[in-house]
């Protein structure tokens, strides 16, 4: 907090871009941490009724959609990640990716697109 000095950036978004560094370099020294079954990638509360075959499945397309994610771009990656891991409005991703609110659409919708397009056949997505 020492170091915030006001500017025409918003309080928000300072925060949003240090939360942002940590995650990175948190998953840096991870590695590829949904792949390696870590106890943190455990579900937080699994169903007891819920059958292992299910439950297979559901881990493999968790692990299916995290490899796919990691084909798409660094830029869609990060607006993937801020608008449905964070839950970011596209106003404050625009903000902290320093675009516009039309590019940072224009790359969810590439995004998410290109994951339609890996996932669509194994899933069976219209």
């Amino acid at each position: 907090m020492n170091r915030y000095q006001p500017s025409p950036a918003q309080f928000s978004t300072w925060l949003y871009t240090i939360a942002h560094n940590l995650v990175i370099d948190h998953y840096r020294r991870r590695r590829h941490p949904l792949l390696e079954g870590n106890e943190d990638n455990e579900r937080v509360s699994a169903d007891p009724a819920e059958d292992p075959e299910a439950r297979l499945l559901a881990d493999e397309r968790r692990r299916r959609l995290y490899r796919a994610i990691l084909e798409l771009t660094d830029e869609q990656r990060l607006v993937i990640g801020y608008r449905f891991f964070y839950n970011l409005a596209i106003r404050d991703v625009a903000e902290l990716m320093g675009k516009t609110e039309g590019a940072v659409k224009a790359l969810q919708f590439r995004a998410l697109q290109r994951l339609h397009r890996q996932l669509a056949s194994e899933w069976k997505l219209p």
